[in-house]
């Protein structure tokens, strides 16, 4: 034999244990009869072919190895070698199948110790054997199974389905909206009394319709909170019927389904926002989700995982598995002989198995880790850490319990030296509570510039040249860009020319009449005097004429007209004598000098804007604008399209950090800061506190935009509040003579904030809460 310490020392022939009970299914089809053995004391059942129970019915502790293996190849036509033998024996031995021989303690792979449903936290409380109980429930609700009722079931999670195809975007964003603490809350409380409780009496029930036998029913407390009831109907996968087991299995899927059936027709009928219409939703959300990742599963141990075990009849089809795949990782020899086929087939499942589970611890951690990291920082992390050790603690007690020192400390003695060891290992944890260390707090991150300068144009023209490229150092005052100012400069030579034109007009006003006007003034009132003086004579001898009769009326009304033109054209003439005499008007000369004063106003204007035609950088810095040579042949305009390029100057850099409004009391302007940048968080930075903001401001995902759509169509966003966290804005100054950092990286920073000791730092958090959460309820 390859090892001599084996089971086959000494020439002792091994024997069957006689309390093992056997079972078979008969074969169907092209399918062979299945062989089980099951051992009463584990409750473990093996599978054993044609040559395994062959072998097993001589295992009686009289046949000899000489005669099995004769009788072997007699039976089967091919001969036994030892080598298999012995490792079918030792097999037999390692399970704890032959009798006088203790279970070999099979060193676990990996992939079992690692198996989250191993290890995780479950605690259960038989209350009674639940037989009789059950068997009465199936006699009284056996309405509940008949046919009618089975069909309107299927009915009603047809009709679901319906609703659900009918309303997918609005029960997606039923459940985006409502998720919360409080939906989470009463969703796992639905789970817990509404779906895991009653499917476990469904499955019990079905179990004895079907003639299989419950152990016990009991209380069961996930990760020990959860509570739900649980019904041990392990049994039922033993029932040689296909048919009934493969119903007695579905049993718990078809509850479920109709749950969700009726969690989702209530919402559809229940108006959004009501009470009533929240618990439909978690009651649908909560056996949907909890079917779909859990009870219909087969890579959890559920009723998928039976219903698969059931189709391929493969018993303990997720433990040999597991034990297969960390036998094959590790190199070790797998745990039983298999053909290269099944092999695979065993690996493949082990390999999903264990991704799935693994990916399913990971959510729950990595939602601790976001709702308690950006909140509470370090003492976030910490709980982090203490939640995936509270989830792990079966496999690291187990781990530890191992070690010697732990051993003799915690073993069963009660001596004096124990409890001494007992005490003082006590008093170092109560004293390493007392350890001062340096506290930290902190927060994100995002990089600023100390100067921060828009170069824009105050003038509405088209860029004619881009003078600098992006990343282009530039010093104040240095021209960056120039606009076209052919438009400009002709509205400024335009205005100079009417500036000119209204000059003019007021010398010539101020100066007044010259004397040849005067002259030609007189002359005219001269003409005027001579005119008067022989008309209104003439007219005098017209009118006695007239009188007389010696005159027609038409002679005598050309006489009195010719009479008062003349007196008219005297008084114009001598109103033209006392205006060039008088000299300009003083308000004739103000709007002159009024209009002169815009003309020049305008001309300047336009002066200006012809020299802001090349803009100048305001500050020293480096341009920042992306791809700023694309600028040229923009048409500018001051208020609408304006901005040229922004110029940044990061030789300082503030760093503008979020501080949870929790631990901001801590810090003190001054004070210097740790900065640690995603691009490069292996070269932390320092810094120091500038300012503190004086006043509190949410965070950036505080709140949620919800569309509400009607008829495929949005008509409104909502916003919504998110959790009801504020920061406190810290500016730190960071130095950056190399350039290293860039603007607009973030990170985490952490800022000091004295000593504390090491119990304070780990239940700073909690005691928080109490001091005034608590504080708050307290009448």
């Amino acid at each position: 034999m390859s090892d001599p310490t084996g089971p086959l020392e000494g020439g002792v022939l091994p024997r069957l244990r006689p309390d093992l009970e056997r079972f078979s299914w008969p074969a169907r089809g092209e399918a062979p009869a299945k062989h089980f053995v099951r051992d009463p004391k584990t409750l473990l059942a093996f599978e054993f072919g044609e040559a395994g129970l062959f072998l097993c019915d001589r295992l009686d502790g009289k046949t000899g190895l000489d005669d099995i293996f004769g009788l072997y190849e007699e039976r089967f036509g091919t001969s036994l070698s030892p080598r298999d033998f012995d490792l079918f024996v030792r097999q037999l031995a390692d399970n704890g199948l032959l009798d006088d021989t203790p279970p070999a303690r099979r060193r676990r792979t990996f992939a079992e110790i690692l198996d989250p449903e191993v290890f995780l936290p479950l605690a259960r409380f038989k209350f009674m054997k639940g037989d009789r109980l059950l068997a009465f429930l199936g006699r009284r609700l056996s309405w509940l199974f008949s046919r009618p009722a089975q069909y309107a079931g299927a009915a009603a999670i047809v009709c679901a389905l319906f609703v659900l195809a009918l309303n997918w975007s609005g029960y997606t964003s039923a459940v985006w909206l409502a998720w919360g603490p409080g939906f989470v809350l009463m969703t796992l409380f639905v789970s817990c009394f509404l779906v895991q409780s009653p499917r476990a009496l469904v499955h019990g029930i079905m179990c004895k319709r079907y003639g299989g036998q419950v152990s016990g029913i009991g209380l069961g407390l996930l990760y020990y909170v959860m509570p739900a009831l649980y019904c041990d109907w392990g049994e039922i996968i033993w029932i040689a019927d296909k048919t009934r087991r493969r119903w007695a299995i579905f049993s718990g899927i078809y509850y479920q389904l109709l749950i969700w059936a009726c969690g989702m027709i209530g919402w559809a009928l229940t108006p959004p926002g009501s009470q009533a219409n929240a618990i439909w939703l978690s009651a649908s959300f909560g056996a949907g989700m909890g079917l779909l990742l859990f009870g219909a599963n087969p890579l959890v141990q559920m009723d998928g995982y039976l219903l698969l075990v059931s189709f391929v009849e493969v018993p303990r089809l997720r433990e040999r598995s597991l034990a297969i795949l960390g036998s094959w990782c590790t190199r070790r020899p797998l745990p039983e002989i298999l053909p290269r086929r099944e092999r695979r087939w065993f690996l493949l499942y082990g390999s999903l198995t264990f991704i799935y589970a693994f990916a399913h611890l990971g959510v729950v951690l990595g939602m601790f880790w976001n709702q308690l990291t950006p909140l509470y920082e370090g003492a976030g992390a910490i709980v982090t850490i203490f939640a995936a050790i509270y989830l792990a603690h079966k496999p690291i007690a187990s781990g530890l319990a191992r070690l010697p020192l732990l051993r003799r400390v915690f073993g069963g003695n009660t001596g004096w030296r124990s409890w001494a060891a007992r005490l003082a290992l006590a008093g170092v944890l109560v004293g390493a509570g007392f350890i001062p260390v340096d506290y930290e707090t902190g927060g994100e991150f995002r990089l600023l510039p100390s100067h921060r300068a828009e170069v824009r144009s105050d003038i509405e023209s088209l860029v004619e040249q881009v003078l600098v490229r992006e990343g282009q150092w530039v010093e104040a005052g240095q021209p960056v860009a120039t606009l076209s100012v052919r438009s400009h400069e002709r509205d400024l030579d335009t205005a100079r020319g009417e500036l000119d034109k209204a000059q003019a007009e007021l010398r010539l006003v101020k100066q007044g009449a010259r004397p040849e006007e005067i002259a030609r003034v007189l002359a005219a009132v001269k003409r005027a005097e001579t005119s008067a003086a022989w008309s209104r004579p003439r007219a005098e001898r017209y009118t006695r004429m007239y009188q007389d009769g010696l005159i027609s009326q038409n002679d005598y009304e050309i006489a009195l007209r010719q009479r008062d033109m003349d007196a008219a054209k005297l008084k114009g003439s001598l109103a033209d004598l006392n205006l060039a005499e008088s000299g300009p008007r003083r308000e004739q000369i103000r709007a002159l000098e009024a209009r002169i004063r815009g003309l020049e106003a305008l001309a300047d204007n336009y002066a200006t804007d012809v020299e802001r035609a090349t803009l100048v950088s305001p500050i020293a810095g480096r341009v920042v604008t992306p791809r700023v040579e694309g600028i040229r042949g923009t048409y500018l305009t001051p208020g609408l399209r304006d901005r040229v390029m922004e110029i940044e100057d990061a030789r300082t850099l503030h760093a503008d950090i979020e501080v949870n409004e929790e631990e901001i009391a801590g810090v003190r302007p001054g004070a210097p800061v740790r900065l640690a940048a995603w691009t490069d968080p292996g070269a932390p930075f320092d810094g120091r506190v500038l300012s503190i903001a004086p006043v509190a401001t949410p965070t950036a995902s505080a709140a949620t935009l919800a569309m509400v759509t009607e008829d495929s169509a949005d008509v409104a966003t909502l916003r919504i509040p998110g959790l009801p966290y504020r920061f406190v804005r810290v500016l730190s100054e960071v130095p950056n003579p190399d350039g290293r950092l860039k603007t607009e990286m973030t990170g985490y920073a952490k800022i000091p904030s004295g000593k504390r000791p090491l119990w304070d730092v780990l239940y700073r958090p909690m005691a928080r809460w109490l001091k005034v959460k608590v504080w708050y309820l307290i009448p």
